[in-house]
Formats: C-alpha cells, sequence, structure tokens
C-alpha cells in the first residue's frame, strides 16, 4: 500500500469515527484538492401530469430524469458592428416520470444592463386553445405567483405544466410598453422555440 493510500486509511478511520463513514468519505477525498461528496439519491416524482401544474421543478423531484425538448439560442448582437452583447439558451424539458414541462434559461455572457424578461406559453387541452402563462407560487413573495424564477446563477426556470399541453418559450429585452405575447409583438421584440 502507498504512503498517501496508508494515510487515507487512518484519516478515514480516526474521522469515520468522529463524524460518521460519508462525511468522513467527503473529507478522504477532498484531500487531493477538490471535495467530492456522495452523489445524493434522486428525489421521486411527487406530481404527475396535471398535478405538477404550477409547481417547480425541481421541489417537484422532476429534474432527476429531465430530457430536453427542445432549445433556442439567446442571442443579442449590436447592430453596427454585430458585437456579441448577450447570450445564452432557452431548453424547453419535460419529464417522463412527471409528464410535465417547464423550461430553464441560462444566460452565458452578459455585457449589458438590459433587463431580460422570459415567458412560458401554454395552449389549453380542450375548447378553444387558449394561451396563458402557468404560475407557481413565488419563493421569495408567498402570497404571489410567478411565471419563472431564478433557479442559480444566470439560470432561470418557468413553472411546470402538463405535457400534454402544447408549449413555447420566449424571452425579449424589456422596452418601454406593454409586454410582448406571442400573439401581440408589433415591434417583433419577441424570441420563442417553436409550439411543442
Amino acid at each position: 500500500m502507498s504512503r498517501l493510500a496508508s494515510a487515507a486509511s487512518a484519516v478515514r478511520s480516526r474521522w469515520s469515527r468522529i463524524l460518521g463513514s460519508a462525511t468522513a468519505l467527503t473529507i478522504v477525498l477532498a484531500v487531493g484538492g477538490a471535495a467530492v461528496t456522495p452523489p445524493q439519491a434522486a428525489r421521486a416524482a411527487s406530481c404527475k401530469a396535471e398535478t405538477c401544474e404550477g409547481k417547480w421543478a425541481g421541489d417537484a423531484g422532476c429534474l432527476a430524469d429531465k430530457v430536453v425538448a427542445d432549445d433556442q439560442r439567446i442571442l443579442v448582437e449590436s447592430p453596427e458592428d454585430s458585437v456579441k452583447l448577450l447570450e445564452g439558451t432557452s431548453t424547453l424539458y419535460y419529464s417522463p416520470s412527471c409528464q410535465s414541462t417547464w423550461t430553464d434559461w441560462l444566460i452565458t455572457f452578459d455585457e449589458t444592463y438590459w433587463e431580460v424578461e422570459f415567458q412560458f406559453w401554454e395552449l389549453t387541452q380542450y375548447g378553444a386553445n387558449e394561451m396563458r402563462k402557468p404560475a407557481a407560487q413565488s419563493p421569495l413573495f408567498p402570497d404571489a405567483y410567478v411565471n419563472y424564477t431564478t433557479a442559480g446563477v444566470n439560470l432561470w426556470r418557468s413553472a411546470m405544466t402538463d405535457w400534454n399541453k402544447s408549449v413555447r418559450a420566449c424571452w425579449y429585452v424589456v422596452g418601454s410598453g406593454d409586454p410582448p405575447t406571442p400573439n401581440n409583438d408589433p415591434d417583433e421584440q419577441l424570441e420563442c422555440t417553436k409550439w411543442n
């Protein structure tokens, strides 16, 4: 046994008596420079199809089996010289276990002070195909319901909806006037995925 392996074994033995085996494993694996923690069990899905409507994918255990259904590049360039000002992705996901869909928007490059807004739209399954934005309870303001919220650094996530509905993810740079919608965008501000 090498000296490093022997030392690691001694540290693991000592720390496992003090902290428990999972914590000791994390400490021993951190000796190489980067801490590695044991994988956590995926949260079981707590909703399915229409019962996921208006919930957050992470809270409902729907992230573990997410599948990309559609994605779109977010890109804003300077009209004068085509220099990149803003870049990211708009990714539509679905979860087979939850039978639900949502969108993540990730901004990977931002050289602006512009406010970017996101929209997640659904068409109702029956009747007149009304278009609406699903909403979930705000994690920041419990009395408010929102179409999307932050889900990490430069990452935003929409509320979920049943995957039997047609959905579309959109984004735009905020300007003056009313927010655009897929049916009312006279200034052609809105960039959207196709209906899925």
